[in-house]
This record gives structure tokens, sequence and C-alpha cells, in this order.
């Protein structure tokens, strides 16, 4: 197939990475591909032949219609419905499959797009709440062209490494310094880009507290922001806080981590498919994530409970979970590897790549809400069977308060949840 995978720039963000790692992963199945951005960043590499920097959407769309391609995928942070527009009123690419990846899954403002584009949500929690938020039943949503792929798949380094491998892990963490480098002690952190608004103000609290109550741990981060007290947690812990500024060493990125035992990923509003949760779970690093049950909340399907992680509601269960596999290094060996495991078989660009291309397969020759076929059926049965877990996980964590059955009931709805949104916005405004 001619493919072409839109992103809004070459930048580091997450729908930039996600566009990039798909493109090429089905460049290298054998497809004729083309990765066109709409501006410029640290991604761009000139020296590949299917990379495309375009100055504004109107000269990429010149680009893309002359390429003819079977399927154009368009991701973005929202759906980008004037360019979808664009597309449907251009003849040269009338028969063209066009697939737009909303990565928050918010409806589209205007659902006549919707029309002319099939919709492939992030990831099963989004396409979860998607459906929801749209009104739709499972099948219907089936039928109408609307699914899931985990877009932000890992994307294995160059030079082969892992977690697993012990005698790698201490020769990299004496080689980035880290204080503690015997197979005694544990290392936890975080990686994120250096924006406060990904690390949540608890951060400070959350690192001083599991390193005053885990004398064995030592904490690397990727990315921790100075506004969050990273100088003052170095002046308390010395050499057991190690942070890295945020860079775009990808192999570094990947020797970073393999240092890690385990990763704490706390988001200041959650994540709809976190690649740093994918990147280290690849690589043999479990998660431990607090649960945003009223933001976004795609942790909850990347961390599934004692394979891949821990989800947790209290930040003081990060704590006790840090103490607890610090003292069974066993038990944490046995979660690296089924870490490991689900990673690759689940979430390797390979395997994401391959179900893309069914995906798209599926769209062109079944015509809108036509019987359920293939992948389809895959999809809906994953889906069906994460919405009956995610909603008792949520109780289990959560409890079953009216307070949290209002919130729930709010977020749920996709009118109710724009109005909270705009209300939130204003009193932070203030």
């Amino acid at each position: 197939m001619k493919i072409v995978q839109t992103i809004p720039n070459f930048g580091l963000g997450g729908v930039q990475k996600a566009g990039q790692v798909v493109a090429e992963a089905l460049h290298n199945m054998g497809h004729e591909v083309k990765l066109v951005g709409f501006g410029d960043g640290p991604r761009y590499d000139g020296q590949c032949g299917y990379h495309h920097k375009e100055d504004s959407e109107s000269s990429g769309l010149d680009l893309i219609a002359a390429f003819e391609p079977d399927v154009i995928h368009v991701h973005s942070h929202h759906f980008n419905e004037n360019f979808v527009k664009a597309i449907a009123n251009e003849e040269r690419l009338d028969s063209t499959l066009v697939v737009s990846t909303p990565v928050f899954g918010r409806p589209p403002n205007d659902r006549s797009i919707l029309k002319r584009t099939a919709v492939c949500c992030v990831g099963t929690y989004c396409l979860h709440r998607y459906v929801r938020w749209m009104g739709m039943s499972i099948e219907k949503a089936m039928r109408s062209r609307v699914a899931a792929v985990p877009l932000t798949p890992f994307q294995p380094p160059e030079v082969e490494m892992s977690a697993l491998d012990l005698e790698l892990v201490l020769q990299l963490r004496k080689k980035y310094g880290i204080e503690n480098h015997s197979s005694a002690d544990i290392v936890v952190g975080r990686i994120g880009r250096q924006h406060i608004h990904k690390w949540p103000p608890s951060s400070f609290g959350i690192v001083s507290d599991l390193l005053e109550k885990n004398p064995h741990a030592t904490w690397l981060s990727i990315g921790f922001p100075p506004e969050r007290g990273r100088d003052k947690l170095s002046e308390r812990f010395g050499k057991r806080f190690t942070n890295f500024e945020q860079t775009t060493d990808y192999q570094m990125i990947c020797e970073l981590l393999c240092c890690f035992d385990l990763h704490v990923f706390v988001s200041t509003y959650g994540e709809c498919f976190a690649s740093s949760i994918c990147e280290t779970a690849g690589l043999g690093v479990p998660t431990i994530a607090m649960s945003k049950p009223y933001g976004d909340n795609g942790q909850a399907e990347q961390v599934v409970e004692g394979v891949t992680g821990h989800l947790v509601a209290d930040t003081r269960r990060i704590t006790s979970l840090v103490q607890r596999y610090s003292n069974s290094p066993d038990e944490l060996l046995t979660m690296k590897k089924s870490t490991r495991e689900h990673a690759l078989e689940n979430w390797h660009m390979d395997v994401v790549g391959t179900r893309l291309q069914q995906l798209y397969e599926a769209w062109r020759v079944e015509t809108p809400n036509g019987p359920v076929r293939g992948i389809l059926e895959t999809i809906h049965s994953e889906l069906s069977d994460f919405r009956n877990d995610y909603i008792e996980r949520m109780s289990r964590l959560h409890g079953t308060g009216i307070k949290h059955r209002a919130l729930s009931a709010v977020v749920s709805n996709w009118t109710l949840h724009r109005m909270a949104r705009s209300i939130g916005r204003r009193f932070r405004s203030d």
C-alpha cells in the first residue's frame, strides 16, 4: 500500500513519536510510506527518504495528493477537522481511505467529518471513552469505522538491551554514576518531558517519601523540572537523587531506562497511552502508576496488575510497593520478565504495524455499517473485556461512594465532561 502518516511537526511529543514510529514500522514491512510533518523539530531526519517537512497543511496536501496514497492517517491532539475537510475537497483523493487519530479522543465539533474519516484511537482505554462519549454501542462503533491500535509502540534501540541483563545493568549504572549500583539495591525513577505540566506538584513529596523510607533506593529520572524542587532533592539526598536533562538521544534514554528496577509514573492529568510506559516495559521495567479516573487514564490499560506493574490511588502506596520489591528481588525479577513479554507481544512496533495494516485493509474493503470481521472482531472483544474490568478496577481503587460515582458519571458523558472542564479552567485562571 501507499501510506501517508501526518503529524503536527517533528517535535518531541507523543503525537509526533507515534507517527514517526508507525511510519518506520510500515516502511520496514515493505509499504511505500511518507511521513509528513507540518513544521520542524528534532525528530526530522533529513537523511531519511520518507520524511517530509512542510511549511503548512496546504503545501503538504499538494505533496500528498500527488503521491496518490491508498491511506492518509492524520495524527493530531484532537480531530484536525479543517485538514480532513481539505482532503475531502481534493478530487485526487476521492478513493483514499482517511484515518484520524485524535490522541485525546475528544469527539469532533463537526460530526459531519466522520463521513469522510475513520477513527483509530491510540489504545483501548481511549476507544472505550470515545465510544461512550459518542453514545455508541461497541457493535455500532465497530460497524462505523471506529477502532483502536496501541499507537505509541515500543521502538527497540539499535543495540539490543534490557533491564533483565544484570551484567549490563551494573555496567550502565556505573557508567552513569548511579550511587547504588550493586544488585542488592533498587533504582526507581521516571522518564518525562521536562515540562512542568508533565510532573505534578506531588512529585517532590513522592520522591522524598520513598527515598526517606527506603534507604536502599536510589532515584533516577530524565526530565525532572527544576520548578518541582529538583535542586532541593539533590541537596537533601546527594547521589541518591540523580536526574538527567531531557534529551533526543534515544540510545542514551534506553541505557538509562535499563538502569531502572521500577518506573514510577505520576502525571498531572494522566495519559491516553504513554510512550514512556511502553519504552520502559519494552526494556523489562514494570511501572507503578497513579490512577486518574476523572482525567486521562490510559495508564489503566498499560499497567496490567501484577503483570506490567501496579496501578495505585494513593501516593503512599508507591512507597510501600518500592519497599516490597526492594525486599523481594525474586518477585521483582518475575514481574520484569512478564512486563517485557507483554510489551513485546502487544506493543512492539512490528506488532502494531501489522495490526494497523490489517485495520487499514478491513476499512478499505468493508462498507460503513457492514458486518464486523477479522481484526475488528478482535478489537470488539478487547474493548468488551477492558470495559468490564475497568469499571470494577476503578471501584476497587477509588471506592464506591457517592463522590466517585458522581464524578465517574460526569466524565462518562461528553456534554457534562466538557462543561466540567470549562468550569475547571475558569477557576484555574482566576
